[in-house]
């Protein structure tokens, strides 16, 4: 009996360990395969972003951006609809577009609260982020806008990022 309940300990114990190891496996598989694709569209948005920015200095429209100026950029994607959503500006001028299956639409007017531009043109990331906690939207919670502050210092051009939930 004691020698038929070990071997019954040990069958269960090897089966375990196969059956685990196999669903470790798959997890550990299944896990590689979200982050590849996570990252895949990660760079498909950043090479996006990148070549709106090309088109953009291309079409002439970012010509009033002078290397001197501390330069803002902000930028939002609408994924079901494929549609980019910007605004760049210094201390002189702002330009707000919209882009969507190569075209560029100048708006006359940002796709962003005041209150988000004049905090990004102040760079206050701590009521960025505080405005971003409290009152961000509802409906889509998970949706996250970019913005960056561009600037020489010392004749080496430095580029502040920060991500966060766009705010009412």
């Amino acid at each position: 009996m004691l020698i038929a309940m070990k071997s019954f300990f040990r069958v269960s114990v090897l089966l375990f360990v196969l059956f685990g190891c196999k669903s470790a496996s798959f997890l550990d598989s299944a896990s590689k395969e979200i982050e590849s694709s996570i990252a895949r569209n990660r760079r498909q948005i950043f090479v996006s972003d990148y070549q709106i920015r090309k088109i953009l200095i291309r079409q002439g429209y970012l010509s009033f951006v002078d290397e001197k100026d501390t330069l803002y950029l902000l930028g939002d994607h609408d994924l079901p609809s494929e549609t980019y959503y910007g605004s760049i500006w210094t201390n002189k001028k702002m330009f707000n577009y919209s882009y969507q299956k190569d075209k560029v639409e100048e708006k006359s007017s940002p796709p962003f609260r005041e209150k988000m531009i004049k905090l990004i043109s102040l760079w206050d990331t701590t009521s960025i982020r505080k405005e971003s906690n409290i009152n961000y939207n509802l409906l889509n919670p998970s949706r996250v806008v970019t913005a960056y502050r561009v600037y020489t210092l010392n004749t080496k051009i430095k580029v502040d990022r920060i991500d966060f939930r766009p705010f009412e």
